[in-house]
């Protein structure tokens, strides 16, 4: 019985050469860099049956993060994805077992991450670039994860969610001083425009999202509702962002420093 495979894997069987004729197999490490070389830029998890010739790669697709999303806000108490049933199932007196200090910053890094659903590695270049950032290291680096662009479209009220905002960049719906951007981790800065391509203004759900729900009024962010337009007055303060009282970077800092 073949293998049933999950929904976000993708089989590839026509694009990766065949395997060498058994006599001629290299030895399993020297293989899988050969493979690597081969695919990047993704992450191969080889299946590779040795009583026949059946030779199958399953290809993931890099940095996308898979993190069930209720679960994930109701671990943190806090709804780190916008969605207004995240914590529809949150046990208000549930119990909760000590947390030793590293893992209150470990959980603090974490919950920062899901908040703009950023992976490890992506995460640590922003707190190595504000380190190197004049002025206060936990602050610099919440400004350069606020300044995102998907971010920004999420604050901006053109997506619903942040995973709905990187999706609507990585698919090229929206502009930055009317060029076409489709990089998620672009940084926006004070005075750039950002607003949704003229060809999706008529759809209904970006309609409700950014004329109807308006879910944040922020002071950094300018909107033109007539215009369809966000713009980035500034770099935001530390007491300015919407989750001001549900975040503690001093943590997140003080775990990178060990």
């Amino acid at each position: 019985m073949p293998r049933k495979e999950s929904s976000h894997i993708s089989l590839n069987l026509t694009t990766l050469p065949a395997p060498p004729p058994s006599h001629q197999s290299p030895k399993k490490k020297k293989y899988r860099k050969y493979l690597t070389s081969l695919s990047k830029p993704f992450i191969i998890k080889k299946l590779f049956n040795s009583n026949s010739d059946i030779f199958r790669e399953v290809i993931y697709t890099m940095a996308t993060n898979r993190n069930l999303r209720f679960k994930t806000s109701r671990r943190f108490g806090v709804n780190v994805y916008g969605h207004p049933k995240a914590l529809k199932r949150q046990v208000a007196d549930a119990h909760q077992k000590k947390q030793s200090e590293y893992g209150i910053q470990l959980a603090e890094k974490q919950k920062v991450k899901a908040m703009y659903n950023l992976l490890e590695k992506q995460f640590y270049r922003y707190y190595d670039k504000a380190k190197r950032m004049s002025g206060v290291v936990g602050e610099n680096l919440l400004s350069l994860l606020e300044t995102r662009l998907d971010n920004l479209v999420y604050r901006a009220g053109f997506a619903r969610s942040i995973r709905q905002a990187r999706q609507m960049v990585t698919h090229g719906l929206i502009n930055v001083d009317g060029k076409r951007v489709d990089i998620p981790s672009y940084p926006v800065r004070p005075g750039q425009v950002i607003s949704l391509r003229e060809a999706y203004r008529a759809n209904e759900m970006f309609k409700q999202s950014f004329q109807e729900l308006k879910t944040f009024d922020l002071p950094y962010i300018e909107k033109s509702f007539d215009n369809w337009t966000a713009t980035l007055t500034r770099f935001p303060q530390r007491d300015e962002l919407p989750y001001k009282d549900e975040v503690n970077e001093t943590n997140i800092v003080e775990l990178y420093s060990k």
